[in-house]
């Protein structure tokens, strides 16, 4: 179906899926990467690794605030945490 001249989003959404499917568009690269905790990992420590300055530990927070209830929430070992893109 058309409604002047622009294609249904059903047929649009089906058309990129059928390109997909044939490997004919790339898939868009997430923007968040997944770290799996370590024995003495702290949210502190694993923003200077991952983005060389401390204060980011605020931004791993916010990412995972569905799974951590607090700043100072304890996790664990093999705990997966997003890791969002610097802003």
């Amino acid at each position: 179906m058309h409604f002047n001249g622009f294609r249904a989003p059903a047929q649009l959404a089906g058309d990129l899926l059928g390109a997909l499917a044939l490997g004919e568009v790339a898939p868009t690269p997430s923007q968040t990467k997944v770290y799996v905790v370590q024995k003495n990992d702290t949210l502190i420590g694993i923003a200077r690794r991952f983005y060389g300055d401390a204060a980011m530990y605020k931004n791993i927070y916010e990412a995972n605030r569905d799974i951590l209830p607090s700043v100072n929430a304890t996790f664990y070992v093999g705990q997966r945490l997003r890791l969002p893109e610097p802003k």
